[in-house]
């Protein structure tokens, strides 16, 4: 089965930079392993946006899937 990247909204992308500065400014004052935890999924999410952004089409969402 080929990889098909789903297309993304830019919520998703804007959450993810500001879930990333938000673990590393104030979420670190408080836990260090919870921000690091926190950063880790932050960065995924931002990863996904770019795979998305690259290769991604919407077409491929509006499309029917043949049985």
């Amino acid at each position: 089965m080929a990889f098909r990247p789903a297309p993304l909204t830019t919520g998703f992308f804007l959450a993810s930079i500001i879930g990333f500065l938000f673990s590393v400014v104030y979420l670190s004052q408080i836990s260090l392993p919870l921000a690091s935890a926190f950063t880790v999924v932050f960065i995924c999410m931002f990863i996904a946006s770019m795979i998305s952004m690259a290769r991604a089409t919407p077409d491929t969402q509006l499309l029917g899937r043949p049985r």
